[in-house]
Parts: structure tokens; sequence; C-alpha cells
């Protein structure tokens, strides 16, 4: 078929016209294509923690009567349990007293002689003390649970409570105590007219407690606070007695 001149012309400006749409298309799905590298890290956020340093006390043994033996020595058992998150250290506080002054008083001549052992539950010997007719001693254990400081970098606030309850340390120990009683000179005929002997046992352990992490504003104003309101995590740290003794 033999096209006219003018025709010639309409087609190729036709085809010139289609192909610069083409161009345009491929161009314009190119720009659309590009998206914005980001870095992770400008999608996640700075939180502060804070921790409080909790002393709990408790009475394991409470003016407790013991009494010593005819002849040899009397002795008794008993275990305390501790279970807690985030334990910095334990105070065992062992108090004795002897109701019968003893011959000679201040020489401490016949006074009966009170000895208390702790070891924990692999059977290591935590610590130990002895007192000759009164007296009271402590006997230290470090669990070794250190602060948490921060800051967490983290994309968002359970992100960084997660990392934070990660990082906690969890103490269990079941403590075995032993205590013993060596009758001073007629110690038994003492005790009947004097009375019995007494000893008294009491923990005190520190824990840190952690509030919720807050995020951290570069901008952020003292007299219009936009923080996160911090809640504290509730720990519960238990604790058991069970005792035995013999004659």
């Amino acid at each position: 078929m033999n096209l006219k001149k003018s025709d010639k012309m309409i087609a190729g400006i036709a085809v010139a016209i289609l192909i610069i749409a083409a161009i345009g298309i491929i161009m314009y799905t190119e720009e659309e294509d590009e998206t914005p590298v980001t870095d992770d890290k400008d999608d996640k956020m700075m939180y502060s923690i804070e921790s409080n340093l909790i002393p709990v006390s408790e009475d394991i043994k409470e003016a407790k009567n013991i009494k010593p033996k005819v002849l040899g020595t009397y002795s008794e058992n008993f275990k305390y349990d501790l279970d807690g998150d985030n334990i910095k250290n334990i105070t065992f506080s062992i108090s004795y007293a002897d109701k019968n002054p003893g011959i000679l008083g201040l020489l401490k001549i016949g006074k009966d002689t009170f000895t208390l052992t702790i070891k924990d539950s692999e059977g290591n010997k935590v610590g130990s003390g002895q007192r000759k007719g009164q007296g009271s001693f402590n006997i230290e254990v470090d669990c070794n649970a250190k602060e948490i400081t921060g800051p967490i970098e983290a994309e968002s606030f359970d992100e960084a409570k997660m990392m934070l309850e990660d990082q906690f340390v969890h103490f269990n120990e079941t403590y075995s105590f032993n205590v013993q009683l060596k009758g001073g000179l007629f110690g038994r005929i003492r005790e009947r007219i004097l009375g019995k002997d007494t000893y008294s046992v009491s923990v005190t352990y520190h824990y840190y407690n952690y509030k919720d992490p807050v995020e951290m504003h570069e901008d952020n104003d003292d007299n219009n606070p936009t923080d996160i309101k911090p809640s504290d995590y509730k720990h519960t740290v238990y604790s058991s007695i069970c005792t035995t003794g013999f004659h």
C-alpha cells in the first residue's frame, strides 16, 4: 500500500509520540520504585533505667529456747529458703543469751557455749560463729547481683522492658543451719533454777527494684515532661523455714 507523503508524516509523528510516552512511563515507574534507604538505628530510641535498693528483714528464729544436755552437746537443725530476683547481699544476724551468769561472772567460767554454722544447698560452709555466755554476730553473703544502669536502645517500650528483664539475675538458695549448745559447769542444774538459754536468728537482704524504662528526649522540658510515667516492677521474694532437732 502506497502512502501519501502527508500520511507518512502523520505516521512518523504518531510513532514519535508513542516513543516519548513510553520513555516517560518508564522513567516515572523507576522514580516510584526508588525507596529511600533508612538506617535501622534511626527507628530506635534510648530508654533510661531507674532502680531502688530495697531492704527486706524477717525473723527466722525469734527468742528460741534451747537447753544443754547433761553430757555431750545438744544440736538442732533448720533450713531457710530464699527465692527472688536481683538480690545483692544477705546478712544473717544471730544473738545468744545464757540465762545463767556462770561462776565468777566476767571470767565466763561455767557458761554454756553456743555455736551456729550455715551451709548452702551444695554443702559449702557459708559462715559460722561462736559465743560463750552471751553475745551476737553476723554472717554476710554476697549474691553478686549488679545494678543495671542503662540506658537501653530499643525500637519500642515493650522491647526495652524485655531487654531490661533479660538482664535480671534470679537467686534461689536453701541455707542449712546447725545449732550446737555445750553446757557449762552444772548446766542442767543451773537451767532448772535460772531458766533456759535463748537464741534468735534474723535475715536482712537487699534487692534492686527496677521501674519501667523511660524514653529519653533531648528537648525534654522539666516543667512539661513528656516521659512515660514509670510504674514499679513488683518482685515477689519467697522464703520458708523448716526445723529439725535432736537431743
